[in-house]
């Protein structure tokens, strides 16, 4: 997959970086140790990485229900139109 990911190139190519909340903690340190544990947790996230390699205009699948609430479900099939702005 990182070999296919990696050869994806040009203006249309976006790298989606997971956008993570925290809260509760009262220190950068803290901070910065949660955000390294989380991104450690690949199996609780459906081995997903933290960064996605995206092409406009190419169909993807939905492997895993990553938000039910949202209507990101197992098998649904989408196609990146534009950037987020």
């Amino acid at each position: 997959m990182d070999t296919y990911n990696d050869s994806i190139r040009g203006d249309d190519v976006i790298d989606y970086v997971a956008e993570d909340k925290y809260s509760g903690y009262s220190n950068n340190e803290q901070l910065a140790s949660a955000r390294c544990k989380v991104h450690k947790m690949v199996d609780e996230t459906g081995n997903l990485p933290f960064i996605l390699r995206l092409k406009i205009g190419k169909p993807y699948m939905i492997r895993a229900n990553i938000d039910v609430g949202d209507g990101l479900v197992n098998g649904a099939i989408v196609t990146l139109l534009r950037r987020r702005r």
